[in-house]
């Protein structure tokens, strides 16, 4: 399932390096699978928001749920 998932955010998001010079590209692709996974966790779909979030902990983003939305650091 890890390779599985992590080929989907490479071959479709084109999400690799996160340290790229191409900060804003990063943000943006950051932000979409953020709103992915809000809608999952509307949808009550826990393991694939857990996933997304685990996914994006391996890539070195750490989201921060909080009352006003989602945030994130690129580590």
């Amino acid at each position: 399932l890890k390779s599985t998932f992590s080929g989907f955010i490479e071959d479709v998001f084109g999400l690799v390096d996160l340290t790229s010079d191409n900060d804003k590209l990063n943000e943006d692709l950051v932000k979409m699978i953020i709103e992915i996974r809000e809608k999952a966790k509307a949808n009550k779909n826990y393991e694939v928001s857990d996933q997304l979030r685990d996914q994006l902990v391996n890539l070195g983003v750490i989201l921060k749920d909080g009352k006003n939305g989602t945030t994130f650091v690129i580590n």
